[in-house]
């Protein structure tokens, strides 16, 4: 009873589910670099570090969660890290897209 309770749940966080954006920085420069991917069931907390190239500066990141109910995001500019965070009461089975964008700073 209890893995169809969970199924049950999840169906219904993917078909509710909406997209939440969210804009750090200002839009300008060539794309850096962009990922893409989900959070399971009872992940509360996902980092996901971005691979930006060496000699760029990230001026701008776009992240887009699909899902039921929006996590706290963050970015932290220091390690070009997205912090996905959910409460113990959402429900955390989702996928996120992110695009950064930067300039050169050689």
């Amino acid at each position: 009873m209890v893995g169809k309770l969970i199924c049950l749940v999840v169906f219904i966080g993917v078909v509710a589910g909406e997209k939440y954006v969210f804009e750090f920085g200002i839009d300008q420069g060539l794309v850096l670099c962009s990922e893409a991917g989900n959070v399971g069931a009872f992940e509360y907390n996902k980092k996901i570090n971005l691979p930006i190239p060496m000699g760029t500066k990230v001026t701008y990141v776009k992240v887009i969660v699909d899902a039921f109910a929006p996590p706290k995001v963050e970015f932290d500019s220091t390690y070009n890290q997205v912090k996905l965070k959910y409460s113990l009461l959402q429900i955390t089975f989702s996928s996120y897209q992110i695009i950064a964008k930067g300039v050169s700073i050689v």
